[in-house]
């Protein structure tokens, strides 16, 4: 009977055995082998594979800029005196030319009426030394006279002239600067002064903004050195319509460290206004490489690694990255290439559960 019992047990654990052994070959899971050991089976979807790709790269920037105008020019008081009219306001076109300010008082009239009185009292010593000139010049035909004192007359002459050319000059440009005028076509813009205010000469008075040559003033923050000095003349899509590009780096830092740059575009004046702000996506470089999904590669100290199947089974390769672009990393090592077979889903969970064993993954 005990033998019996024995019998049936056996081919009961025989049968369990066959049994089990049965189900986990049918059974849908990926078993990773090493050597005489196996780990637990990982669940087949778990685990997905797929190829590199080759394809286009491109490196790109989004920074915000002004719109600003490339000539704007300061208006500034030409003499000292008090602002007695207001032509324009803030905001208005003017033609080049077109009166601005006007600058008076008494410190200002009363020069204007101290030049005025010298060049008329120069003009009667001018008047009365020529007719002299005559006088002497008929005395001296009836030898009444030396030829000296005609040569003294018209040296005088000439000095009562140039000093009177010089005072005239004066006085017209005193006159003039009592008119501020607008330097060149534009918009006026940043008036610092007020009816009846006092100046003192060279003040500035406002701003004149050529509002038909615009620029986009930004600031970069965080670039590296090597894109820095490949900026200049980038290719630029400003508010994603208008193409335009990098037209200068300038040299020096803001006080937070930022870089400025300027972008220019043709018809920007037409598009944008002086003073928006708009988005600029800058490229920074373009080319073709080989990528894979960021979940194929498993970063370590200094190191990075991927995992490649072929007829031997899976195993680590360790490669070279490079730029990282929606979700895709480049692989910049020749030892992978677009034909290879690598896992690109699970890489992480096999590499730090099994990462000192040689992978074996089956069909």
């Amino acid at each position: 009977m005990k033998h019996q019992t024995k019998a049936i047990l056996l081919i009961i654990g025989l049968v369990a055995v066959v049994g089990m052994a049965t189900w986990l070959s049918l059974s849908p899971s990926i078993q990773i082998q090493t050597g005489h050991l196996s780990t637990p089976a990982i669940p087949k979807g778990f685990i997905q594979f797929g190829h590199p790709v080759r394809k286009s790269f491109t490196k790109t920037i989004t920074v915000w800029g002004r719109v600003e105008s490339i000539n704007a020019v300061s208006v500034v008081a030409l003499e000292a005196g008090e602002i007695t009219r207001i032509y324009h306001e803030v905001g208005d076109r003017v033609k080049r030319g077109t009166p601005l300010f006007k600058i008076g008082g008494r410190r200002l009239e009363k020069r204007i009426s101290s030049l005025s009185q010298q060049v008329g009292l120069l003009r009667e010593a001018l008047q009365t030394a020529k007719a002299n000139l005559i006088s002497q010049k008929e005395a001296y035909k009836r030898h009444l006279v030396k030829i000296d004192q005609i040569f003294g007359l018209k040296e005088k002459i000439n000095r009562l002239q140039k000093q009177l050319m010089e005072l005239k000059t004066n006085l017209e440009m005193l006159k003039a600067a009592q008119t501020i005028t607008s330097p060149l076509d534009g918009m006026l813009t940043q008036r610092k002064v007020g009816l009846g205010q006092m100046v003192s000469q060279g003040m500035p008075l406002a701003q004149i903004t050529d509002v038909t040559h615009l620029r986009i003033r930004a600031c970069l923050f965080g670039l590296p050195l090597s894109d820095l000095q490949r900026l200049h003349h980038k290719r630029v899509i400003i508010e994603g319509k208008l193409l335009g590009r990098v037209d200068r780096v300038l040299p020096e830092r803001t006080s937070d460290g930022g870089t400025l740059i300027w972008i220019t575009a043709p018809g920007l004046e037409r598009q944008f206004c002086l003073g928006e702000i708009v988005g600029c996506q800058i490229t920074l470089s373009s080319k073709k490489g080989l990528f894979v999904p960021e979940t194929a590669v498993i970063f370590t100290d200094h190191h990075a690694f991927v995992f490649v199947r072929d007829k031997m089974g899976v195993h680590r390769l360790e490669v070279k990255t490079g730029e990282e672009q929606n979700g895709l990393i480049e692989v910049t090592s020749a030892n992978l290439r677009p034909q290879n077979e690598i896992m690109t889903q699970g890489a992480y969970e096999c590499f730090y559960r099994y990462f000192s064993r040689a992978f074996k993954v089956a069909d």
